[in-house]
């Protein structure tokens, strides 16, 4: 149950501040997204925060409830030896570093500078240490300002600002970003109430392993994106590896071999459903309605002579009945 709370405190912040930032950058795709955070500053620290929760760093509640799953499984393990205890601690430790790693990649990827813009930085920050003196007549008379659509000759070529826009999340939705990460950093206090009915346990030498692989994770990803252009360390496996990570590794081809025909004896089965059985039906009740109209049409209307002689025959009964009781 806290694991379940956890990740619906920092899933649902990374959701809504990741799906803002695609409105802002206009796509979903990496390439889209590169820089993202650095031209919308106001989404920096909500991703940061959820993607830390994500990865299991301390205090985020997201390390809390991975903690308490790897206390409970070593405890399966001590107290009842069993083999489903070191399923999960195997597992948990598999996932710790894939889970650090991209979460790693996704935030250099959010935060990379392109090569161009890189050398714009460093030469603003170079020009904002340089000191010269300067008359006033040259401060009055120095050439117009670089703009966006370019420079002036004495400046060389021109120059393009990055054209990202400036607007602000909606108020709602920065209020729910506000209030998500604000949850994803204390929400681990919840294991202190009587909400969830956990005693306080940690296992800290097993925290502390789950932080070396975190930390491993993290160096290994920022070496490999530092050797890109682009930024993203995927970019390292290469096209063929990427698209076997992309296929998942032929599970997906697996999935589908083995559901195909399952779907299609589904499919079988309600047509027979549908066209046989049920037509057995609606056949019986076009049946019995069409005879029960020809039964009508062939009636007259009129009480025969035997049914009134019934009918009679049955009163007299019913009196005689009561009359001699």
């Amino acid at each position: 149950m806290l694991h379940l709370l956890s990740h619906a405190m920092f899933k649902a912040l990374l959701f809504l501040a990741i799906g803002w930032l695609s409105v802002l950058v206009a796509g979903t795709a990496a390439t889209k997204m590169t820089g993202g955070v650095r031209y919308h500053p106001q989404l920096r620290w909500p991703i940061a925060i959820g993607l830390l929760s994500l990865a299991g760093v301390p205090p985020l509640v997201g390390f809390v409830s991975k903690e308490y799953v790897l206390g409970a499984a070593f405890d399966n393990v001590t107290e009842l030896g069993s083999a489903a205890g070191w399923i999960v601690l195997v597992s948990f430790g598999v996932t710790v570093v894939l889970t650090a790693a991209y979460c790693t990649r996704a935030w250099l990827v959010l935060t990379h500078l392109t090569s161009e813009e890189e050398a714009i930085r460093q030469a603003t920050i170079v020009a904002s240490r340089k000191v010269e003196d300067v008359s006033i007549v040259e401060i009055f008379t120095q050439p117009a300002p670089r703009t966006a659509a370019g420079s002036s000759p004495q400046t060389g070529p021109p120059v393009v600002e990055p054209d990202h826009g400036h607007a602000d999340i909606f108020r709602g939705a920065r209020l729910a970003i506000g209030v998500l990460a604000f949850l994803s950093v204390v929400g681990g206090l919840i294991i202190f109430t009587p909400l969830v009915g956990v005693e306080a346990h940690l296992v800290w030498y097993l925290a502390a392993s789950s932080l070396l692989l975190i930390l491993g994770a993290w160096l290994v990803v920022r070496r490999m994106a530092s050797m890109t252009d682009s930024g993203d360390a995927a970019d390292l496996l290469g096209a063929r590896r990427m698209a076997l990570f992309d296929k998942g590794f032929g599970a997906d081809g697996v999935y589908v071999a083995v559901v195909s025909p399952v779907v299609k004896l589904a499919r079988v089965v309600v047509t027979a459903d549908r066209e046989v059985i049920d037509a057995y039906v609606r056949g019986t009740v076009v049946a019995t309605r069409w005879a029960g109209l020809a039964g009508e049409r062939a009636h007259t209307r009129k009480p025969s002579s035997y049914l009134v002689w019934l009918l009679f025959g049955l009163l007299a009964v019913g009196v005689s009945g009561v009359t001699l009781w």
